[in-house]
């Protein structure tokens, strides 16, 4: 199920951010949700998955990966992990 959703655990919310099967639009779509809700939330209590399981990355989504605005929002969480990457390829 790709989009956004929030998991408890042991009272600590992580944010998950789930790009399976997506499509380049729906990915910075969802990148471009995960920036704001980073942005928004205190860096001390922000803790993040990124799932990208089965998930092929164009140039235009590695591009904005490498956007300022992307870099600095994953460097506000006190945590976080991205699960699914087998490996880098040249694009």
């Amino acid at each position: 199920m790709a989009g956004y959703s929030v998991i408890k655990h042991k009272d600590k919310e992580i944010h998950l951010f789930d790009y399976r099967g997506c499509g380049d639009e729906e990915v910075i779509r969802i990148m471009t949700r995960a920036n704001k809700i980073m942005e928004r939330n205190d860096p001390e209590e922000l803790y993040y998955i990124a799932d990208f399981t089965g998930l092929t990355i164009s140039k235009t989504v590695v591009n904005f990966l490498n956007s300022e605005e992307t870099v600095r929002a994953s460097k506000r969480a006190k945590r976080g992990a991205v699960i699914g990457v087998e490996g880098l390829k040249k694009i």
